[in-house]
């Protein structure tokens, strides 16, 4: 949910940074990257990422980023192993860019 503040300013201007724990950065990476696949798709809408991949790219930072406009803090946990913290390292380099 943070992310999707984040790239609406028209939320994230109310806070003056931002805190991300073990985010989920590209959901159709993810969908083949975690052991716990409930998740990614319950967030699509119960769809599987080759059924409909629209569904997984909608709401993906990793098409959203050119929009985040706060501070954020990225918070990974190594032993999360639901969410690989490649996800997290890959957010955190698009917003350093």
């Amino acid at each position: 949910m943070i992310d999707w503040i984040d790239v609406h300013p028209e939320m994230s201007r109310r806070s003056q940074t931002l805190v991300n724990h073990n985010r989920t950065f590209d959901l159709r990476e993810m969908a083949y990257a975690t052991e716990e696949l409930w998740f990614t798709e319950h967030d699509s809408g119960g769809f599987l990422e080759y059924e409909n991949p629209e569904a997984y790219e909608k709401f993906d930072l990793i098409n959203h980023v050119a929009n985040c406009s706060q501070p954020m803090l990225v918070v990974e946990g190594g032993r999360d192993y639901r969410v690989p913290d490649a996800q997290s390292i890959r957010a955190f380099s698009a917003l350093q860019r």
